[in-house]
């Protein structure tokens, strides 16, 4: 059976929640599961409805990159030590990155993609097997998701039209306990990545799922993805051709190292419009463009770079990565960090257990160096 959904589906599921709530006598439990509907509303019109995106300003974007800054210091702190650590890799980037665009002007990397592609069925079934292997409490949470893929799964083609932010998502409703995942179909590994990020969620959600509804300052929601993704790469059980997986590991590295640079480089810009008095005048761009060589794209890139959005993805990398190294040290230990941070109290300052339980950065440069090099000489063994 082809595995699908759509907003029938999601919606269908929501009077469910309805009749739930109607039927619970206990306020706490009631308030809690409406709080999951309300949500849950919010994030169907955000999906299936195609409404008008207000257009914000430079000047509005300004704005709240400053009050970001004030309000996530210790975030923009744990990005900026991350970038200052990769920073000695930034040169061996941009060779393999100049390679790269000398092979394939037009960015599609036809020359990575040997071998047979996969089914999407083919490429679930190989999801099932990492999970099963990779932790056998988790792959019960994991199965949980994995047998309502029928009418819970979808495979949607990638529109290269459109600006996807996004290689997939997933939908969670509590208290039905039903994940909605979305995967947009790229190369065979790229959606195998895509689909191991997803579960990845998809599991978190089931475990601890109070985290999706509660208050907390969440910036390490996408450890629980990109962990897994990490490992999955990492033992590359399904004969993966070599050159594809550094490649999905390079390209992984270098998309959080250029979000982290223009997320330093909201500082710099938020002084600058100050010492402008707010003006974007001509002086303010040219501050920028001679002391920290910002020219106008530049500057729209830093403007659609945020703490709350990148940064997410950015800082949880960075956890993520920590906990990789670990696991090539002691499996053991690491899947038991891993499950311990995903179990963390809804209502607890999760920021808290990372730092007192993971060494946040003290790995990063290692494991970029490690990657970058793995890949240069792939390359150079093909004569890349």
């Amino acid at each position: 059976m082809k595995c699908t959904w759509d907003r029938k589906d999601f919606s269908h599921q929501l009077k469910l929640l309805n009749d739930l709530i109607d039927k619970e006598n206990d306020i706490k439990r009631s308030l809690y599961l409406q709080k999951v509907l309300d949500t849950s509303n919010k994030l169907y019109y955000e999906t299936f409805v195609d409404f008008p995106r207000p257009t914000v300003s430079a000047k509005q974007r300004l704005t709240s990159i400053l009050d970001s800054s004030f309000c996530y210091g210790r975030y923009y702190s744990i990005v900026s030590t991350f970038f200052d650590r990769i920073s000695e890799n930034i040169d061996t980037i941009d060779d393999i990155s100049g390679r790269l665009e000398h092979i394939d002007p037009n960015g599609d990397f036809d020359f990575l993609n040997t071998g047979a592609a996969l089914s999407n069925s083919d490429i679930i079934s190989l999801v099932n097997r990492f999970y099963k292997t990779f932790d056998e409490e988790l792959y019960e949470y994991f199965l949980e998701a994995y047998k309502e893929k029928n009418n819970s799964l979808r495979f949607l083609p990638l529109d290269k039209s459109k600006d996807n932010k996004t290689d997939g998502t997933t939908l969670f409703i509590d208290g039905i306990r039903k994940n909605f995942i979305t995967i947009y179909e790229t190369s065979s590994i790229g959606t195998f990545e895509c689909a191991v990020h997803e579960y990845g969620h998809a599991i978190a959600n089931l475990i601890n799922p109070e985290v999706s509804y509660s208050d907390r300052e969440d910036f390490f929601a996408e450890v629980a993805s990109i962990f897994p993704e990490l490992v999955a790469l990492y033992e590359n059980d399904f004969n993966f051709n070599e050159l594809q997986v550094l490649y999905a590991l390079y390209t992984t590295l270098v998309t959080y190292v250029n979000n982290a640079e223009f997320l330093c480089l909201h500082i710099p810009v938020i002084n600058a419009w100050a010492d402008n008095k707010h003006i974007m005048s001509h002086n303010f761009f040219e501050e920028l463009e001679e002391n920290y060589n910002i020219d106008e794209e530049c500057f729209e890139e830093i403007l659609s770079t945020t703490i709350e959005d990148q940064g997410v993805y950015v800082i949880s990398y960075i956890v993520a990565l920590e906990l990789f190294n670990l696991y090539k040290k002691d499996k053991k230990q690491s899947l038991e960090l891993f499950k311990a941070f995903l179990k963390y109290p809804a209502k607890e300052d999760i920021l808290t257990f990372v730092i007192e339980n993971i060494s946040i950065n003290e790995h990063a440069s290692e494991e970029a160096a490690l990657v970058l090099s793995s890949f240069d000489k792939e390359l150079r063994k093909r004569r890349y």
